[in-house]
């Protein structure tokens, strides 16, 4: 059985990429989270550089300590 991360942070496509463990496939999803997180304009208030910088630390965290997921 593989298991693929589509409709975790993102649509199921039959050419995603799949893995042999469950723990794999949430530490691939995670850092595709991380990498889609969108980066605050210069204009915007600083409330938001904080909420999303809050946000990436703790989807962050869940790599450092998965069992806290």
């Amino acid at each position: 059985m593989m298991y693929s991360y589509g409709g975790f942070a993102f649509p199921i496509g039959i050419n995603d990429e799949s893995f042999d463990s469950l723990a794999k496939t949430r530490t691939a999803a995670i850092e595709a989270m991380l990498h889609h997180l969108p980066q605050p304009y210069p204009s915007e208030p600083a409330s938001v550089h904080a909420e999303l910088r809050d946000l990436r630390e703790q989807v962050e965290g869940h790599l450092r300590q998965p069992s806290l997921f």
